[in-house]
């Protein structure tokens, strides 16, 4: 399973004031049904002032171990940068 985030940094006013932040998150599903709306969520962000750099990122997840996790523990589920 693909998930695309908005991942994005604020202006500091000293080094690590801010931690990156993942702000918006869309599946490959709702992509499909509305493949505007990431991509304009990104052009609202790039607009505040404060924010300095704003991404979106595609991240890969096990949906067989997404599924396992969701119904059987809170542990973090772990994926990769695509």
């Amino acid at each position: 399973m693909e998930l695309r985030v908005i991942v994005l940094q604020r202006e500091e006013t000293y080094p690590g004031q801010h931690a990156i932040e993942v702000v918006e998150v869309q599946d490959e599903y709702s992509d499909d049904d509305n493949p505007d709306w990431l991509t304009d969520k990104l052009e609202e962000y790039l607009e505040e002032p404060d924010v300095v750099m704003a991404k979106i990122v595609a991240i890969e997840i096990d949906y067989d171990e997404l599924r396992a996790k969701l119904f059987s523990s809170v542990e973090p589920i772990e994926g990769t940068i695509l």
